[in-house]
C-alpha cells in the first residue's frame, strides 16, 4: 500500500502529457474543498525537484485556489508509458476527457511504441475503442479541436471509412451541417468507384481493351459508336469475377464516365458497292449515334442528380434556428411548386370549410417544428416532382432541347441553402450549358 504523503502545493506541477487539456468549471469544487478540504489524494511521480501529477489535476487547481499549502498525496514510481496510461483510463473512466483529447492520450501511446491490443490491456477499454480513437488522432488536430463537440461516435467511425486522409481532413470541416453525413457517403461511393474501376481496367488492359478518353478522338461520331448501354459496367454494383468484356469482334475502347464504364469500338466497314451510299449512311448513323449519346448521357446526369438529392434530403433536419427559414422557403414552394405534391401527404382536413392553403400552411408549420423530416421530404417533392430542363422529352430523334424548369432552379437554391453541394453537372444541367443539349433557350 502507497504511504499517504502532505506535499507543498508549488510542488505540484501538471503533467506535460496529460491528455485532459480543459479542468472545466472548478467553482463548486473549490467550495466543498473550503469546507471539507481534500477528501481524496492525489496521485503523483517524483521528478528532480517536483512532482508530477497523474490523478488529482482538479483538486490541485481547485485546493490552490481554496488557499491551502499542501496536500494528500500518493507517490508513485513508474515509466512514462504507464503514466500516460494511467492518466487516459482515469479520465475515460470517469467521462472527463472529450473525443478530441481521447485521441491524443491514444496517440502517445501509440508514439511510445504499444500497439492496439497493448494499449486495450493497460486502459482496459475494447480493441474496438482504441482503434477508434487512433483513427481520430490522425485527423488534423486543430481542426479536430474545434468540430469534435459536434461528432458522435458514428460520426467519427463512418468518417473513418474514408480512406484517403486529406479528403478526411476536408469533411471534417463540414462537421455539424446538415450537409455532412451525405458527404461522407458520396465520398465513401466515389473511393469505392475508383478501386472497383481500378480492378476493372487492369482486367480489360489485360484482355487488349484500349483505355482512352472518346472527348479526345477526332471525328469520333464519323470513325467509332458506342456499345449499347448495357454492355457497361455499373461501377458501384460491381462484383468481382463475373465477365465484364462485351461480346464484340472489334477493337474495344473503354472509360469511366460518372458511376459506369463504357465501351466503343471503330465502326464497322460498309458493305455496299455504291461509296456514295455508304458515306450518306455513315453520316446518318454518325447523327444517331451522337444523339442516342446525348440522351443517354443526360438520362445518366438526371439519375445521378436525382439519387444525390434524395440521399441529402433523407439527412436533413431543419434545427430549430432555421424554422423561420424553412417556412419562407415553404410559402415559395407553395407559389411556383408542384401543389400535387402536397396533396400526396397532407392529411385531410377534419373541418369541412377550412381553406385548403389556410390548412396546408398550418399543417406544414406544425412538421418544421415537431417533424423536420418529413418537411423535407415534401420539399423535394414539391420542386422535384417530374423535374426536368428538357423541353419535347418525347423528341428523342433529335438531340435534347434546353427549357428553364423554375421549379426545378428554385429547388437546387432550397437544397444549397440548407447545405447541399450541386456538382458542375447538375449546375450546367440548370443553366442549359451542358454539350449533350440542342441549344441553349431562345
Amino acid at each position: 500500500m502507497n504511504t499517504i504523503t502532505m506535499i507543498p502545493v508549488n510542488l505540484l506541477m501538471h503533467h506535460p502529457k496529460n491528455p485532459r487539456l480543459d479542468l472545466g468549471d472548478l467553482t463548486e469544487l473549490i467550495e466543498s474543498i473550503k469546507s471539507q478540504g481534500v477528501l481524496q489524494n492525489l496521485t503523483v511521480v517524483p521528478e528532480e525537484d517536483h512532482y508530477l501529477v497523474l490523478i488529482g489535476n482538479r483538486r490541485m487547481e481547485a485546493a490552490k485556489a481554496a488557499g491551502l499549502a499542501e496536500l494528500p498525496c500518493s507517490i508513485v514510481e513508474m515509466d512514462e508509458t504507464d503514466q500516460i496510461a494511467t492518466m487516459l483510463t482515469e479520465n475515460m473512466h470517469r467521462s472527463d476527457l472529450t473525443l478530441f483529447e481521447q485521441a491524443q492520450g491514444v496517440q502517445m501511446m501509440m508514439d511510445l511504441g504499444l500497439t492496439e491490443g497493448q494499449i486495450s490491456e493497460m486502459t482496459g477499454f475494447s480493441r474496438t475503442t482504441v482503434k477508434r480513437r487512433a483513427e481520430m488522432a490522425k485527423l488534423d488536430k486543430e481542426t479536430l479541436k474545434k468540430k469534435c463537440a459536434q461528432l458522435t461516435i458514428d460520426d467519427m467511425d463512418m468518417l473513418a471509412k474514408v480512406k484517403d486522409l486529406d479528403s478526411r481532413n476536408k469533411l471534417l470541416k463540414d462537421a455539424g451541417t446538415s450537409s455532412f453525413k451525405w458527404a461522407v457517403e458520396n465520398e465513401i461511393r466515389e473511393e469505392k468507384r475508383k478501386e472497383n474501376y481500378q480492378i476493372i481496367r487492369g482486367i480489360l488492359l489485360q484482355t487488349g481493351c484500349i483505355e482512352r478518353s472518346y472527348r479526345e478522338v477526332d471525328n469520333f461520331w464519323k470513325n467509332h459508336e458506342f456499345l449499347p448501354y448495357d454492355t457497361g459496367i455499373d461501377l458501384d454494383n460491381y462484383e468481382a469475377g463475373r465477365n465484364i468484356l462485351p461480346e464484340d469482334d472489334r477493337e474495344l475502347y473503354f472509360c469511366r464516365e460518372y458511376s459506369r464504364v463504357k465501351f466503343w469500338a471503330d465502326k464497322r466497314k460498309a458493305e455496299s458497292a455504291d461509296e456514295e451510299d455508304d458515306e450518306e449512311s455513315a453520316e446518318e448513323q454518325e447523327k444517331k449515334n451522337e444523339v442516342q449519346e446525348a440522351w443517354t448521357r443526360l438520362r445518366e446526369i438526371e439519375e445521378h442528380a436525382k439519387k444525390s438529392r434524395d440521399k441529402f434530403v433523407k439527412t436533413l433536419v431543419i434545427k430549430q434556428k432555421d424554422n423561420r427559414k424553412a417556412l419562407e422557403w415553404m410559402l415559395i414552394g407553395l407559389s411556383i411548386g408542384e401543389f400535387d405534391a402536397w396533396g400526396s401527404m397532407i392529411p385531410d382536413s377534419d373541418e369541412e370549410d377550412s381553406d385548403t392553403l389556410e390548412y396546408s400552411l398550418k399543417w406544414m408549420r406544425e412538421q418544421v417544428e415537431t417533424n423536420p423530416v418529413i418537411y423535407a421530404e415534401i420539399m423535394n417533392k414539391v420542386f422535384f416532382m417530374d423535374a426536368s430542363c428538357i423541353k419535347y422529352e418525347w423528341k428523342t430523334s433529335e438531340k435534347p432541347e434546353y427549357e428553364k424548369n423554375l421549379a426545378m432552379n428554385t429547388g437546387y437554391e432550397w437544397l444549397e441553402e440548407f447545405g447541399y453541394q450541386i456538382s458542375d453537372e447538375e449546375r450546367a444541367y440548370l443553366d442549359g450549358t451542358l454539350d449533350c443539349f440542342k441549344g441553349e433557350e431562345t
